[in-house]
């Protein structure tokens, strides 16, 4: 035992802590991971119509699930830049988020780009310290300026990590 009556030496001389720390934190990064799937209805509008560059907006109703938060609804609001054709585009846009979920109303500043192509597109996003991806479809059938849509999401899990035997990690 090497002096030390806490600790505990393997026959290979592996420090049993460690292994105990990292089932432990194991364990508890995939219980805290912090992941989201989510379904969406999305307007947009930009103005000069026609225009190769030209000011946008979108205003956006979500329902989710969170593994952190539960169920959640969710409207943001973004303006930003749209570079392209009427359909085939890239936007940048920035704006604000609400979610109402079993924590209650939260606000947090969200950005996201976004290609469409078409009937279709797809697109990345930023809300607070959570990232993801998104693809929707429907530009067309379900009117010029409205979408359907699903996404995926990931944050940072929601816990601290125990440091193994000696600081060493």
């Amino acid at each position: 035992m090497n002096g030390n009556p806490i600790s505990y030496r393997d026959p290979k001389g592996e420090d049993a802590w460690t292994y105990y720390v990292s089932w432990i934190n194991f364990v508890n990064y995939v219980g805290n991971l912090n992941a989201d799937v989510f379904a969406f209805v999305a307007a947009e509008g930009s103005y000069p119509p026609g225009s190769p560059v030209r000011a946008g907006g979108e205003a956006v109703g979500l329902l989710g699930y969170s593994t952190k938060r539960g169920e959640y609804l969710s409207g943001i609001l973004t303006t930003g830049a749209i570079y392209g054709g009427p359909n085939v585009y890239y936007g940048d846009l920035g704006g604000v988020e609400w979610t109402l979920g079993c924590g209650g109303v939260q606000q947090q500043a969200v950005e996201f780009q976004d290609l469409s192509l078409g009937p279709v597109g797809a697109g990345g996003y930023t809300a607070g310290p959570e990232t993801g991806q998104f693809m929707y479809g429907g530009a067309g059938f379900l009117g010029e300026h409205l979408v359907l849509g699903m996404g995926w999401g990931a944050g940072p899990p929601s816990q601290n990590y125990i440091q193994p035997w000696g600081g060493a990690w």
